[in-house]
């Protein structure tokens, strides 16, 4: 009968990623529920649409395109980490079942 090895426990570091990207999209929603509340507070107040509302439109539309791709790098990071730890703990799954057999 072989011993059960305990599942395994992510490193500190995963957790740190991960609070990154919940911090960061905390701040995104955060932001946005502000700038409705300001649109709701006001809608007979705004100005009327013109060459200015659709440049600040375009300006918004982006600064969120470039939000988005710093959260897919993140992401990204944090996939990659993630990676190297599985990768980490395959090899010493392997070595401890070696080990094991012996």
């Amino acid at each position: 009968m072989s011993a059960q090895l305990p599942p395994p426990v992510p490193p500190a570091s995963w957790a740190q990623v991960l609070e990154r990207i919940e911090q960061s999209l905390a701040e995104a929603v955060r932001r946005s529920e502000e700038r409705e509340q300001s649109l709701q507070a006001s809608p007979e107040t705004a100005p009327p649409a013109g060459p200015d509302v659709l440049a600040r439109l375009d300006e918004t539309v982006a600064a969120f395109g470039r939000c988005v791709d710093r959260a897919a790098a993140r992401a990204a990071e944090a996939d990659a980490v993630l990676a190297e730890a599985a990768d980490g703990l395959g090899a010493w799954l392997r070595r401890a079942a070696l080990y094991h057999e012996r």
